[in-house]
C-alpha cells in the first residue's frame, strides 16, 4: 500500500511539473509573439528622431535593451505630447517611458516603481535676475516655454490671466535660448522654463554667455503601460523585473 501511495505521489508531482513547464513555455512564446508599441516625444536628448528617421535618446536606448530582454518585440512611434498621452489611454500604443502623472493616466494606465531617469526642470535667466523657486515667483514676469510641455502641471498656472504672466511659447530649445538672449539684449527681462538635459544639448550648438539656472524640481520617469494592452499587468511586471536584473548586472544605468 505504501508503495502505491509513493508511486501515485511521484506521478502527480511529475504531472504538475510538466504542466508548469508547459505553462511557462506558453507564457514565454506569447511574450515573444507580442509586439510592444512604444510612443515617444521629441525631447532631445531623452527622446528624438535622428536625420535618418530612427528613434534615439536616453530612454529610447534603455527601452531597446529592456523590452527585447523581457521577451517582447519593440515598435516605436514619435508623437506630439498630448497625442501620445491620449494614444496610451486609448490603447493605440502600449508603452510610454516618462512621467506617470500626465492628464488622463490615472485609472487608464499601470506604472512601474523603478525610476528610469530623473528629468530636472530649471528656470534659466541671464545676469542677476531674482531666482525662481516656486510658481508664485513667475507672477508678472515674461516666461518662455516649450510648446506641448505641461511642466509637471505648471502650464495651467502659466496660462492663468490672474497671474499676469506674459507666456511666450516656442517650438525648440534652441529657439527658446535665442528668445531669452534677444530679450535680454533689448532690456526685456525674462525667464526660460526648461529641462536640463535638452538645454545642455542645445547649448553645445548655441552658446549663451552669462546663462544662469535655478533648479525648480526633478520629475521622475517610469515605465507606463496602457491598461488596454493585452496582459498589461504581466507586461509591466516583465519590464520592471528585466530592468532591475539588467541594472543589477550593470548593463543599464
Amino acid at each position: 500500500m505504501k508503495y502505491w501511495r509513493t508511486l501515485f505521489l511521484c506521478l502527480a508531482l511529475s504531472a504538475l511539473a510538466t504542466l508548469y513547464t508547459e505553462a511557462s513555455r506558453s507564457s514565454a512564446l506569447a511574450a515573444e509573439s507580442q509586439t510592444i508599441r512604444m510612443g515617444y516625444i521629441e525631447f532631445s536628448p531623452v527622446f528624438y528622431t535622428d536625420a535618418d528617421g530612427v528613434a534615439r535618446g536616453l530612454l529610447v536606448d534603455l527601452a531597446r535593451q529592456v523590452v527585447p530582454a523581457a521577451g517582447y518585440q519593440l515598435k516605436m512611434e514619435s508623437l506630439p505630447v498630448k497625442r501620445m498621452a491620449n494614444s496610451l489611454i486609448k490603447g493605440e500604443i502600449d508603452l510610454w517611458a516618462g512621467l506617470k502623472t500626465l492628464e488622463g493616466f490615472e485609472g487608464n494606465t499601470l506604472a512601474g516603481e523603478s525610476i528610469l531617469l530623473q528629468i530636472c526642470l530649471n528656470a534659466y535667466t541671464l545676469g542677476q535676475d531674482p531666482a525662481i523657486s516656486k510658481k508664485e515667483d513667475l507672477n508678472r514676469k515674461m516666461i518662455i516655454g516649450l510648446r506641448g510641455f505641461s511642466y509637471g502641471g505648471w502650464v495651467t498656472y502659466l496660462k492663468d490671466p490672474a497671474n499676469e504672466i506674459d507666456f511666450i511659447v516656442v517650438d525648440t530649445h534652441e529657439s527658446a535660448l535665442k528668445v531669452l538672449e534677444r530679450n535680454n539684449k533689448t532690456g526685456t527681462k525674462c525667464y526660460l522654463l526648461d529641462y536640463e538635459q535638452p538645454v545642455d544639448k542645445a547649448l553645445r550648438t548655441y552658446s549663451v554667455a552669462n546663462l544662469r539656472k535655478n533648479p525648480i524640481n526633478c520629475l521622475d520617469a517610469y515605465f507606463v503601460v496602457s491598461k488596454k494592452t493585452p496582459h498589461a499587468g504581466t507586461v509591466l511586471d516583465r519590464l520592471e523585473n528585466t530592468y532591475k536584473e539588467l541594472k543589477k548586472q550593470g548593463k543599464v544605468e
